[in-house]
């Protein structure tokens, strides 16, 4: 008879056993969930919260950096090295302006990734004790659809060299304004020959940018080809290169006893061709031949 209430027993606990494991478990993974979406959207770095905001402000700033001609001005650092500048990657602290803990300046251990176009690739921190970058946790923002009703406005045609970019109107306005000044530098450039639309040659243009809340004017040069098409653009960029100093002798002296490592600033000119051709100026518009005589140089 014991037997038999004790079997029965436990054809009841184990169930439960179960039971009550399963619904620990559904509560566990619950409490998870929840707490993952009450966390606010952004990148988190060893529980340390970027907002996308933050991320935004740190690639718009590390963008300008690219172009801007101070001498002084921090350059983005190469952060994966290619022969091919289009590929090169790139590597900018976050914040741009560094912490100030205990009345010293520290430098934060959190960076963005991104190529030269300035399209953001990662976020990422550095585990202290693998002393590799990791990628920060990202949490998206959760949006409603609210625009299905509203009317989408056009985008109007644009091309992309580097870090700048421009609606096309904006290059031809440019070439407009310039077209019959002496600031208008027409250069041929050379080994474009036997090019089907050569010889080519191209034109120093400029693009009006707000740096630290500062007009700023960048330089860069339109190429063309015989029929004054665009063909595309060069941009010059400066940028940040890890060099590697090996030790060296002067005069049977040993100046450097081991291998370091440096930053040096240098200038890299990006040539971008452009999927579309247009004419630098509109048919309707006035346009003397641009004559690249007017400047021998050839580049």
């Amino acid at each position: 008879m014991k037997d038999f209430h004790h079997m029965l027993s436990s054809q009841f606990f184990w169930p439960k056993i179960v039971f009550l494991t399963l619904l620990i478990s559904a509560n566990a993974s619950f409490i998870q969930r929840r707490v993952e979406q009450l966390k606010e959207p952004g990148y988190y770095c060893k529980g340390r919260r970027y907002s996308f905001s933050d991320v935004e402000n740190a690639r718009v700033t590390a963008c300008n950096a690219f172009t801007s001609t101070r001498n002084d001005a921090r350059r983005p650092r190469v952060y994966i090295n290619s022969a091919n500048n289009e590929n090169l990657i790139f590597e900018w602290s976050i914040p741009a302006a560094r912490d100030r803990k205990n009345g010293k300046r520290i430098n934060n251990s959190e960076w963005i990734i991104f190529n030269i176009n300035c399209e953001l690739k990662d976020v990422v921190y550095i585990n202290r004790k693998t002393k590799k970058y990791e990628s920060c946790e990202k949490i998206p923002e959760i949006f409603t659809s609210m625009a299905s009703g509203k009317k989408q406005i056009p985008e109007k045609p644009f091309v992309q060299c580097g870090s700048l970019s421009w609606e096309i109107e904006d290059i031809q306005q440019s070439a407009i304004c310039r077209l019959y000044t002496p600031q208008l530098k027409v250069i041929g450039m050379k080994d474009t020959s036997n090019q089907i639309d050569g010889p080519w040659k191209k034109i120093v243009l400029g693009k009006k940018t707000t740096i630290h809340n500062r007009p700023h004017n960048v330089t860069y040069h339109i190429i063309l080809n015989n029929k004054n098409e665009v063909r595309g653009a060069i941009v010059r960029h400066h940028i940040s290169q890890k060099l590697t100093v090996f030790p060296y002798f002067i005069k049977d002296k040993i100046n450097r006893l081991t291998v370091s490592t440096t930053w040096e600033k240098r200038t890299i000119d990006l040539t971008c061709s452009f999927d579309t051709k247009f004419l630098l100026v509109p048919e309707n518009q006035r346009l003397n031949p641009l004559n690249p005589h007017k400047r021998k140089t050839l580049a």
